[in-house]
């Protein structure tokens, strides 16, 4: 497997990203397991994620368009990809459709 800088890295930090460059929940998942492989196992994951909204307007006049993802959807593409899921530390913003996770890989 390649890996980042010739080795895996401890935390990997994604913050309303993969939600905007994906169009599919295949490829959410596919993305998901893309980044996951350069984490070491017992690293760390830190992620953001919009919550079940098509779009997100980051003020002014800039949207960006979103996949529509359930916290259930999010979760188990990281599940299918090597995360601890009884790792999970979560904090979501039920008012502004945000979660925050910080997990654990295998």
């Amino acid at each position: 497997m390649r890996t980042v800088l010739g080795g895996f890295v401890d935390v990997l930090i994604t913050i309303f990203t993969l939600e905007s460059a994906c169009k599919s929940y295949a490829e959410y998942c596919q993305c998901v397991k893309n980044i996951l492989k350069h984490l070491r196992p017992g690293g760390r994951l830190v992620l953001g994620s919009v919550l079940e909204e098509e779009s997100y307007n980051s003020g002014k006049d800039v949207i960006f368009h979103l996949l529509h993802l359930s916290e259930d959807q999010i979760l188990s593409a990281l599940g299918s990809a090597e995360i601890d899921l009884d790792s999970v530390k979560k904090y979501v913003l039920d008012e502004d459709g945000v979660m925050f996770l910080m997990a654990t890989k295998n």
